[in-house]
This record gives C-alpha cells, sequence and structure tokens, in this order.
C-alpha cells in the first residue's frame, strides 16, 4: 500500500489537491507527513484555502479499512 498513487479514484479531490500541494505522489510518503505533524488540529493551506490534518487522517484510515 505505501507505494499506491494518489488518485481522484481512491481520494477526494481536495485529498488530492493537498497532497499535490505539499509535493507527495504516494499514499505512504504523505500517511508518514501526516503522522509526523505535531498535532492532528494544524491547518494545511493549499492555494486561498485549508484542510485540517485530522480530516485528511480520518479519510486516510477509512481508505485502508476499505483496501
Amino acid at each position: 500500500m505505501n507505494r499506491l498513487r494518489i488518485n481522484n479514484y481512491r481520494f477526494t479531490i481536495r485529498f488530492c489537491t493537498v497532497a499535490r500541494t505539499y509535493g507527495f505522489k504516494t499514499v505512504g510518503k504523505f500517511e508518514k507527513f501526516l503522522n509526523s505533524l505535531e498535532s492532528p488540529h494544524v491547518k494545511l493551506y493549499f492555494g486561498t484555502s485549508h484542510m485540517r490534518a485530522s480530516r485528511l487522517i480520518r479519510e486516510l484510515e477509512e481508505f485502508k479499512k476499505s483496501y
């Protein structure tokens, strides 16, 4: 699963946009980044918008359960 690419078929468009903004292409590297954050309540900015890390982590956990 670490080498799976992040794409719109597996995740929401916002999830993919945040990952692309921070330069991540694979699920494993992005998961490692999210787990290394000091708090899950950190805001991750992309463009003029933001998304909390906890929401991204929740989406990633749901994907892992279904995969």
